[in-house]
């Protein structure tokens, strides 16, 4: 059947929940990789990921978050970690070096 004039192109078809459940992940992966690579909300909100993580909050929130909150996490975890002193990044105190003491019995020898 032919589509006429007067009706919008759909830009992609809708999916069902169940689609949309399985397909989370991939969606929370390509969330995730945006935050790393430095996107701002409002350009990540335009993305397809964010409108189906939305479809999936609005069907489902008790199951699934809001995507603005998932946002935030993940920036808070890319962004937010703890921060590391010139010592440790240098190699030295702190920087996960198991370091031993000589032991002063055996230099007595």
């Amino acid at each position: 059947m032919a589509r006429k004039r007067s009706q919008p192109v759909p830009r992609f078809a809708e999916l069902s929940l169940a689609a949309l459940e399985a397909n989370y992940a991939t969606y929370l992966r390509t969330l995730r990789l945006l935050v790393q690579q430095g996107y701002s909300l409002s350009r990540v909100q335009r993305t397809l990921c964010w409108l189906r993580l939305q479809h999936l909050h609005q069907g489902l929130p008790a199951t699934y978050g809001e995507p603005d909150e998932l946002y935030r996490q993940l920036r808070a975890c890319v962004h937010g970690g703890p921060r590391r002193t010139r010592a440790a990044r240098a190699g030295g105190i702190g920087a996960g070096r198991i370091r031993r003491r000589p032991d002063p019995l055996a230099q007595r020898g």
